[in-house]
Order: structure tokens, then C-alpha cells, then sequence
């Protein structure tokens, strides 16, 4: 025995769009859900980013916090309203969200002159199958 989840059970997550599907022997769930940019999974539960090490955006900041990771990160630039990437810099715990409008100054490729172990974090809207 097992409870079919419909869409009338809200199950996506994070702005993600829920489309009943029929079940089937692989698959139990009735649903399924169209994730918005930067997050993946059957429920949009994953955070879902790409990376460019040794570059930022240099000295184009909309937000500062203190972090442990890549991941938290980008959970932060996430839950502010309009970031789209962030500069995180390895060795001094530091996410530095990047515009916030919409609008992006270029990418810079050699940060790691001012920053060691600086990356450019940036939302993936691609998912693995």
C-alpha cells in the first residue's frame, strides 16, 4: 500500500510549478515539478549552481554574510530577492552577493590576485536527467 502525492498536495517547493502526471511501475508519484532557475530535484528541494574559480565580479557587491560554504552561500543570494550569483571567498568565509536588479557587471578572471580562493558562484538552470 502506498499514498499516490498529486499536485493538490503542493509538493514543489521553492517556486517550483506542479504538473499531475500518471503513475507508473517506476514512478509512484503523480506529479511532477518544473523547477525554477537554480533548483533541481523531484520536490525543487536542491539548490543547483555552477562555479568559475579565481574570478568575481570585483567591486560590484549588494550584500555581505558570513559563511561556511559554497552551498550556504548560495542559499543566501537564494533567499534575497533578485541575486543571481555571489563571489565566495574560501579562506576568509565571506559571500559576497553580486547585483541584485537584475543587471551584472562583467566577470573579472583574475580575482585570486586580491582574493585567494575567490570563485564565482551562479545559479545553473540546467538539472541532470
Amino acid at each position: 500500500m502506498f499514498f499516490q502525492i498529486t499536485c493538490i498536495d503542493q509538493p514543489c517547493m521553492h517556486g517550483g510549478t506542479c504538473h499531475d502526471e500518471p503513475t507508473s511501475v517506476y514512478d509512484v508519484r503523480g506529479y511532477k515539478c518544473t523547477c525554477p532557475c537554480g533548483r533541481c530535484g523531484p520536490n525543487c528541494n536542491k539548490l543547483h549552481f555552477g562555479q568559475v574559480e579565481n574570478a568575481c565580479i570585483y567591486l560590484f557587491n549588494a550584500g555581505y554574510q558570513k559563511v561556511e560554504s559554497q552551498q550556504e552561500c548560495m542559499s543566501f543570494c537564494w533567499d534575497t530577492q533578485g541575486c543571481r550569483s555571489a563571489d565566495y571567498i574560501n579562506s576568509q568565509g565571506a559571500c559576497w552577493l553580486n547585483s541584485v536588479t537584475g543587471d551584472e557587471e562583467p566577470l573579472t578572471m583574475d580575482c585570486d590576485k586580491w582574493y585567494p580562493g575567490v570563485a564565482y558562484l551562479f545559479f545553473n538552470c540546467t538539472c541532470d536527467a
